[in-house]
């Protein structure tokens, strides 16, 4: 298994997957994620770190943060694994790859949303060591589309 930063080449893929997968999504079933938005954080590796996990040239996940440089604080986003690679350490791959970027680049605090319903996803996060929060709603409003 290989980590690497996300290039241009991989937008496509994390795009479809982003807008395809169920435990992903939280905005009523729509695109969430528009292709200029991944583009968008491909392209800002100072303020986005999105890693991949390859195997023979197959994403076989991946992990996108926001890095609150000025802050050092970061937000994990998504941590994605295809179906027939889920239990096969490639999540805990990208999990110590990201964590030693954070610690390396002297980072305080990670904070990262699970879906209430993603079970497996929360108790994956509670082993890493996170913990859990309170619960609350999100509420959200487009802008400018």
């Amino acid at each position: 298994m290989a980590i690497r930063r996300a290039n241009k080449a991989d937008s496509k893929e994390i795009h479809f997957i982003l807008n395809n997968t169920m435990e992903l999504r939280d905005y009523g079933g729509r695109e969430e994620y528009p292709s200029r938005w991944v583009n968008a954080i491909i392209k800002d590796k100072k303020n986005n770190l999105i890693l991949v996990n390859n195997d023979k040239n197959e994403m076989r996940g991946f992990l996108i943060a926001h890095l609150l440089n000025s802050i050092k604080d970061a937000i994990l986003n998504h941590l994605f694994v295809k179906e027939k690679y889920r239990n096969k350490g490639v999540a805990k791959e990208l999990m110590k790859e990201y964590e030693s970027y954070l610690i390396k680049n002297k980072f305080y605090f990670n904070l990262l949303f699970a879906n209430k319903n993603n079970v497996s996803a929360k108790q994956f996060f509670e082993s890493r060591g996170f913990k859990r929060g309170e619960d609350f709603s999100m509420y959200y409003k487009e802008m400018n589309n």
